[in-house]
């Protein structure tokens, strides 16, 4: 219901009062199903820690860590969930677009090799190699909000479903 209310508050009005971009991880999170698969994995996680530890604030403190881990752990992958685009420029920098998630950028040699951004501060200089006519882009359109919104809740459950059977296997063990 959070999900469907923040979606609601984020296209009301004139030119959505929320400027976060999609990509933002709590944005991301709160705007499609990836939100919904973390519930069944903190559960799945605490019923293993539970069987680990027989007491209830270690395994709390476990399964928040792990449920934890996951979350931060796709939050530094989800650029990597769906394959990225890439464009090149001539002559002079161009622009995404609004809502664009810019992954990468830099120069294009003469040669085709991608070399980081270049350009002179005051009183420092920075290498530029010579004969740089190009601008790349490697970055996720907007388009790819729901593939990669619906990558990660698939990838999730697995983890789960992982930890629900190590607490099954657990429990067999234990109860014979």
């Amino acid at each position: 219901m959070l999900s469907l209310l923040y979606r609601w508050a984020r296209r009301a009005g004139p030119g959505n009062l929320i400027g976060d971009r999609w990509y933002y991880t709590d944005v991301f999170l709160t705007l499609g199903p990836s939100v919904l698969a973390y519930g069944p994995l903190a559960l799945a996680a605490s019923a293993l820690a539970g069987l680990l530890q027989r007491r209830a604030l270690p395994a709390g403190a476990l399964a928040l860590g792990f449920t934890g881990f996951v979350w931060l752990a796709f939050d530094g992958l989800r650029d990597r969930l769906w394959p990225t685009a890439q464009i090149v420029w001539r002559k002079s920098r161009g622009e995404l677009g609004n809502g664009a998630w810019q992954i990468e950028y830099g120069l294009v040699t003469p040669a085709g090799e991608r070399v980081p951004e270049c350009w002179t501060r005051t009183g420092t200089s920075a290498y530029c190699p010579p004969g740089i006519r190009e601008w790349y882009a490697v970055y996720h359109p907007p388009a790819h909000f729901w593939p990669i919104q619906l990558v990660e809740p698939g990838i999730v459950p697995a983890l789960a479903a992982v930890a629900r059977y190590a607490a099954f296997a657990v429990l067999r063990r234990r109860h014979g």
